[in-house]
């Protein structure tokens, strides 16, 4: 009786203890001997190293230098730095200067006379100037027969040669007043356009300038010149033939009848000096 109930207070004891689990330390120590086991061989990272270093980084570096660097150098002087310098000088600056005139100047007139006033938009002038051909002595054989042109006779134009310091050529003009019959003169300066072939005149004593055009001339017989709206004829256009003589041969008024026809300033009556008439005026 006394042994059966000592057995029924062992189980009674045995119930009452709360079950046994791991702890956290348990568990820490248990890795701490399983890795320090000399049976324990980690899975993952024997097979994870070998793999890495001959898949990425040897087949890397040998094909970069081999495909650019070597190819850039070499081939990068001779193609442009040798061809580039000896080619400039002779090709540019040479040719430069000469083709500048020819090509600009004489195509850009036929584009600017019509900007002179609307009654002058038809006149071609005369292209491929040559200023110093053009100066000297010319005398006025012909004009328009305006009342404005008709206080004056015996007119002689005389540019000098010689130019200015501005680039101005010294003109000077005789005449004779149709009314008393007196020979008048009129010094100034003529400064001639750049590019065009056109003048303008500034005489002393005269306020005022004047522009002269120039349509057609051979510099040696004969000379077409043109006042635009000129205010001395009530703002008409006003033209003058001008010759290195005080006569001018048949031949060359052929050719200025059609030259003022060609630019519509014909059919205006003409006046044409009788230089034998002029007071003192010899050639």
């Amino acid at each position: 009786m006394i042994r059966v109930g000592f057995l029924v207070l062992l189980c009674a004891g045995a119930l009452a203890q709360p079950a046994v689990t791991p702890t956290q330390a348990s568990t820490s120590s248990y890795m701490d001997t399983a890795a320090n086991s000399p049976t324990y061989q980690p899975t993952q990272p024997p097979s994870y190293q070998p793999t890495y270093p001959p898949v990425y980084p040897p087949n890397y570096p040998p094909n970069y230098p081999p495909n650019y660097p070597p190819n850039y150098p070499p081939n990068y002087p001779p193609n442009y730095p040798p061809n580039y310098p000896p080619k400039y000088p002779p090709t540019y600056p040479p040719n430069y200067p000469p083709n500048y005139p020819p090509t600009y100047p004489p195509n850009y007139p036929p584009t600017y006379p019509p900007t002179y006033s609307d009654t002058c938009s038809s006149i071609t002038l005369m292209e491929d100037f040559d200023v110093p051909s053009y100066l000297g002595r010319w005398f006025v054989v012909a004009k328009y027969a305006y009342d404005g042109n008709m206080y004056s006779r015996c007119i002689e134009v005389d540019r000098s040669q010689t130019e200015n310091d501005d680039g101005s050529f010294d003109i000077e003009i005789t005449q004779v007043s149709m009314s008393s019959g007196i020979e008048l003169t009129l010094d100034g300066v003529a400064i001639f356009d750049e590019y065009e072939a056109k003048y303008t005149t500034r005489y002393e004593n005269i306020d005022g300038t004047k522009e002269h055009l120039i349509v057609y001339t051979d510099y040696e017989n004969v000379a077409i010149q043109l006042n635009c709206k000129d205010k001395a004829v009530n703002g008409l256009n006003n033209v003058f033939i001008l010759a290195r003589q005080q006569y001018l041969e048949s031949e060359y008024l052929d050719d200025v009848w059609q030259i003022l026809d060609d630019n519509q300033l014909s059919g205006v009556a003409m006046y044409f000096e009788d230089w034998e008439s002029c007071p003192s005026k010899t050639c």
